[in-house]
């Protein structure tokens, strides 16, 4: 009886040149995929957030400084205006108009305070805490609005204009050491986005190096895999060669 032929050689090289096929096939994924850093996607993310956070942020103080402009030209005009009805040769018609004038500031200062807002979020008196990602957060205190909006504030007589003077006078102290504290808040605000902006920089520099390490090395993976899917396949070939031949020499079964 004839020998039954087993093409032990043709199956293994089958098999080592699908496992290889597999192996070649995700080196050309993780290329194509252009890689991941392990460690650096999450701190990068976070610095990218609170950089995000802080312009917000900012936003909301850029806009609460031009409306403190805005006050202290319209209290400038107030006090104008109360120091003119002092005076005791103003007549009654003047002194109406300089107290309806005042009424019309006022009025104005009262609706910027309650209509002042930043993504529906009143700005004056709002407590702001800021997350600045993995730099941690910071607190910004926005002063309400000063009260004088609200005041009731008369030119009828000198003396009530003496003392409207005052309460002008008084609103532009605090509206200008409101200014003060919200210039601190914008430099600390500014300096926070400055190191943000450092820290994503370097992180994408990184990250960008990194990846062309791991690049250059997944290209290297891909030409060994190549090497070694050719150098299978050809083995592949030979044992099917030699199978055809064993076909020809040796007789049937």
């Amino acid at each position: 009886m004839a020998p039954i032929l087993k093409d032990v050689s043709a199956i293994i090289a089958s098999r080592q040149v699908a496992l290889n096929a597999v192996q070649l096939q995700q080196v050309i994924d993780q290329l194509d995929g252009g890689g991941q850093v392990p460690g650096l996607e999450g701190p990068a993310r976070a610095a990218t957030q609170g950089g995000r956070n802080a312009r917000v942020a900012k936003a909301s103080l850029q806009v609460a400084w031009v409306v403190l402009r805005e006050l202290a030209n319209l209290l400038g005009r107030a006090l104008e205006l109360c120091r003119e009805a002092q005076g005791e040769a103003v007549d009654g018609l003047r002194r109406e108009a300089l107290g309806a004038e005042l009424q019309d500031i006022l009025r104005t200062i009262a609706d910027i305070d309650s209509n002042t807002k930043v993504n529906g979020i009143r700005v004056f008196g709002a407590d702001l805490l800021v997350d600045l990602g993995g730099a941690g957060s910071l607190e910004i205190h926005v002063d309400a609005l000063d009260p004088i909006g609200s005041m009731t504030l008369s030119l009828g007589t000198p003396a009530q204009a003496a003392s409207a003077a005052g309460a002008v006078e008084a609103a532009q102290r605090r509206a200008a050491a409101s200014g003060a504290r919200l210039g601190t808040s914008l430099r600390d605000l500014d300096g926070a986005m400055r190191a943000l902006g450092i820290q994503a920089e370097s992180m994408a520099a990184v990250q960008s190096r990194l990846r062309t390490a791991q690049r250059a090395s997944e290209v290297v993976n891909l030409v060994k895999w190549q090497l070694v899917h050719w150098a299978s396949t050809g083995g592949l070939d030979q044992a099917n060669r030699i199978k055809l031949l064993r076909r020809r020499i040796l007789p049937p079964l």
